[in-house]
């Protein structure tokens, strides 16, 4: 992602329900693209390419998906 570019972050503590342990992650989403932080084990997960420019770009949490 360009450093330039407006980014929304967004924290996340999810906790799984086989297991309760509780994972903590970070959303980013710019104009095109999304990347997800796994602040467990410090690893960047490439999130899918968005098909157009967002203006104002949003993330939501629903159960185990982000939209």
């Amino acid at each position: 992602m360009d450093a330039t570019a407006g980014i929304t972050y967004v924290p996340l503590q999810t906790r799984s329900r086989s297991r309760s342990r509780n994972r903590r992650w970070i959303l980013a989403i710019s104009a095109r693209r999304t990347i997800v932080f796994d602040a467990d084990t410090e690893e960047l997960i490439p999130g899918p390419d968005l098909l157009s420019e967002k203006e104002s770009p949003a993330l939501v949490y629903v159960e185990d998906k982000i939209y």
